[in-house]
């Protein structure tokens, strides 16, 4: 798996007393997110709907027999406020998502998929018979439908979770043993993720309640495909296809009627990898890797792909010592990106205000910058 992908490994890594903030007056921004008070790292995974809310986990300084710890964290955006929502847990913690509003979280602590609402704290899930492993991906704008994967007694399946109906496989493509759901629409009703296929290589899907399982194919030449993210109705879905040596990988935007689009990559960079999109579906987000290097993109069907640096330095925002960025999770409005990145050689997490795409006089301002972007239909 590209190492922009393992989101479920923690990095702990040192965090500067002060946060790091850098602003224009157009409101683009980009600040270092800070662990709570005894934490040494964070691994920032996701983005509430509304921006209210990070999720994560924070790593902290004292080595268990088991590893090092670390400890399911929320962050209020506005008010610098983190949170150790894991403490009290006899596991290591982490959470991957969170609803529209930032109440409904989800995760998993290596052996179960877990939930915390203000209400209740931390609790598991549950999973399939015969399961003995579990974690949860994604969860609904409003919180009621949370999806995932669990072992089972006929192997790992996708899962969906409900309050009525408790943990639920959607089944696997036809033919194979594998699935693992990934995301989920904010209404609720569809489900995309991955599953082994007869065609030899894994593909992506939607999954609806009328249609079932769905393999959405691969990009033309490739082998495999594997769906991150899905827009608020389930119309638009982002993710990857590569081949089986994982040089040429390229990211994708599905569409009912376009089918899978290839989006291309950053100049100078042989692979890409889409994760998020906004709930229209207009945005999509990012990685690209090339030898050695990583860098986050934004895609708009207007101006094509476009790295973050480049896009944040055409409206005025000052990166000085930050490079290799890479994006997990947008809002739904697709205006905050959190993710990860080298602050003068150190890896931070970050939370990032991007503004509009395209914005005012960006198209002119990558033009002049010398700022590279590939179209591929």
């Amino acid at each position: 798996m590209p190492a922009i992908l393992a989101h479920q490994r923690l990095a702990v890594t040192a965090i500067a007393a002060s946060a790091v903030l850098s602003s224009v007056t157009a409101g683009q921004s980009i600040t270092v997110v800070q662990p709570p008070q005894g934490g040494v790292g964070t691994a920032v995974h996701g983005i509430s709907g509304d921006a209210s809310t990070l999720v994560g986990a924070t790593g902290f300084p004292y080595v268990s027999p088991f590893g090092p710890r670390y400890s399911a964290t929320r962050w209020r955006r506005e008010q610098g406020a983190a949170t150790d929502v894991g403490a009290s847990w006899y596991r290591n913690t982490e959470l991957y998502a969170s609803d529209f509003a930032g109440t409904t979280l989800v995760g998993s602590d290596g052996v179960d998929a877990l939930r915390w609402t203000s209400d209740t704290g931390l609790d598991t899930l549950g999973r399939l018979a015969g399961g003995s492993l579990a974690a949860a991906h994604s969860v609904s704008a409003n919180g009621s439908v949370i999806v995932g994967w669990s072992d089972s007694s006929n192997g790992r399946r996708a899962v969906r979770w409900t309050m009525s109906g408790g943990a639920e496989s959607i089944g696997t493509l036809q033919g194979s043993n594998y699935s693992d759901a990934t995301a989920v629409s904010a209404d609720g009703l569809v489900i995309v993720g991955r599953s082994d296929s007869t065609l030899g290589g894994t593909r992506a899907f939607r999954w609806d309640a009328g249609s079932g399982m769905q393999s959405l194919g691969v990009i033309q030449g490739k082998d495999y495909s594997y769906a991150r993210g899905a827009n608020a109705d389930g119309s638009v879905i982002v993710g990857y296809s590569g081949d089986s040596l994982d040089t040429n990988t390229r990211a994708f935007r599905w569409t009912l009627a376009g089918g899978m689009q290839d989006l291309g990559t950053l100049a100078g960079y042989r692979s890409s990898f889409a994760v998020t999109t906004s709930a229209n579906g207009s945005i999509v987000a990012g990685s690209c890797e090339g030898l050695g290097t990583v860098d986050a993109f934004l895609w708009h069907d207007s101006i094509g792909v476009i790295s973050l640096a480049a896009h944040l330095s055409s409206q005025g925002l000052d990166l000085s010592g930050w490079s290799s960025f890479q994006i997990r999770s947008m809002s739904a409005d697709g205006r905050y990106v959190v993710g990860a990145g080298r602050l003068n050689g150190e890896v931070r997490d970050f939370v990032a205000d991007i503004g509009a795409i395209p914005a005012p006089g960006a198209l002119a301002l990558l033009g002049l910058a010398g700022f590279a972007r590939s179209r591929r239909r």
